[in-house]
């Protein structure tokens, strides 16, 4: 219940900000504040997830980083980085 009640959060502040896009002048300033919201929605969700199931639980390790990064996407970096 917990989760949805985050995603309900971090969806209802994502869309209250849209409108707000159009009225910032600086796109610099636009991107931290953007990718700050979602860092801090991020780092909330797993603390979340962490004190509910704990560190050494499936659900937990699902939710680092790199948990769900494809051994496909580094085959692809060196196209990517040309």
């Amino acid at each position: 219940m917990l989760y949805l009640v985050t995603l309900a959060i971090m969806t209802a502040i994502y869309v209250a900000l849209i409108p707000c896009l159009g009225k910032m002048r600086s796109t610099r300033l636009t991107n931290i504040i953007f990718a700050t919201v979602i860092f801090v929605c991020y780092i909330c969700l797993m603390r979340y997830v962490y004190l509910d199931v704990g560190a050494d639980d499936w659900n937990f390790k699902n939710t680092l980083p790199t948990a769900n990064v494809s051994p496909f996407m580094f085959s692809l970096m060196p196209i990517l980085a040309i």
